[in-house]
């Protein structure tokens, strides 16, 4: 299974049209008479065919002499091909779901969400680019096709830092309009614009993961997890040794807070990754011996009565305390 982090996927179709062209000036109102032809082919699309076997005989007629202000009128007819092409954009444009328009240029979407080289390889395969806004009008319209939970599309800057310090677009052309963020684009950065690739993918694997699990909750890049068992504190650390986890350790007090919601009506207690023998850390580390961050001891708590083996609770209250009954019963809870 490809491991990524999905964005929108908006490709751009290039512009063909007659501003693109010198010697054909733009007839008023031209954009007026696309919008109509686009309202028109989606309602009849049996006459987009009509119109392209109509343009195929003008290609063989003698072009008529423009008279007076029928100029522009007869310089439309005269290239028939372009407006050909123009009609066949359209045709394409409205066989996706989300199409927007900005001069001559069309932003078109099917709305699906996948990873940087498969939003590029999409567009490809359909004969068009990754989208990628010339200005702050066609950015704008960009931002319409987000909807109500995600809020990312990819764009065609070039990836490679290497090649363009992220300047230019994916055939290294360089930009014309960028409108970053805040720090952007991010100097730490050295080699793949994906924002750190092997970082992603870790973070993608852990939501996988967690998601095999009865309860889950997620602070920062940490997730707490559980079947909701109950078990002594040495089944407790082996059990998520197993799933390739750590018995839960909170960094913090929202960390520490959050797990107390796996408290179920009745059982208030989970065991925490606190060294259970005293002479290894006095409880001051967990159970590969680093040092603790972050503590939440009871009052008289490290229990100073311990001498040997102590195991760390966290209670109801989110206060920790150390028990000798190792054996009780408490709520297994692993971090990823």
């Amino acid at each position: 299974m490809r491991l990524c982090l999905p964005f929108c996927v908006l490709c751009l179709m290039a512009s063909t049209g007659y501003s693109q062209m010198a010697d054909v000036p733009v007839p008023k109102g031209k954009e007026d008479i696309l919008d109509i032809l686009v309202s028109r082919v989606k309602k009849v699309k049996k006459g987009i065919q009509g119109c392209l076997d109509f343009l195929e005989h003008v290609d063989h007629l003698e072009p008529l002499e423009p008279l007076g202000t029928l100029k522009n009128v007869g310089s439309l007819i005269e290239d028939g091909g372009t407006l050909k092409k123009s009609i066949a954009k359209l045709d394409l444009a409205i066989s996706y779901d989300f199409v927007r328009r900005v001069g001559q240029k069309y932003f078109v979407s099917y709305k699906k969400r996948d990873s940087f080289s498969s939003a590029v390889e999409f567009c490809s395969q359909q004969g068009l680019e990754l989208a990628l806004p010339q200005n702050e009008e066609e950015n704008s319209k960009l931002n319409q096709f987000f909807g109500d939970i995600h809020k990312e599309a990819w764009i065609n800057v070039n990836n490679n830092k290497a090649e363009g310090n992220f300047l230019t677009d994916m055939k290294n052309r360089p930009l014309t309009f960028t409108k970053w963020g805040e720090g952007q684009p991010d100097k730490s950065i050295q080699d793949c614009g994906s924002k750190d690739y092997t970082t992603l993918t870790e973070r993608f694997s852990k939501f996988e993961l967690a998601l095999n699990y009865d309860f889950v909750r997620r602070v920062g890049q940490k997730y707490f997890v559980s079947y909701k068992k109950r078990d002594s504190f040495s089944s407790a650390v082996e059990f998520c040794s197993q799933q390739g986890l750590e018995l839960a350790l909170p960094q913090n007090e929202e960390e520490n807070s959050k797990l107390t919601q796996f408290f179920g009506d009745i059982h208030k207690k989970a065991w925490i990754n606190v060294n259970n023998n005293k002479a290894e850390g006095n409880f001051l580390t967990d159970m590969k011996n680093r040092p603790l961050t972050f503590t939440k001891w009871g009052e008289g708590q490290p229990d100073k009565s311990i001498q040997g083996t102590g195991c760390t609770m966290l209670s109801e209250s989110g206060v920790w305390q150390v028990t000798s009954e190792c054996s009780m019963n408490a709520y297994i809870i692993c971090q990823i």
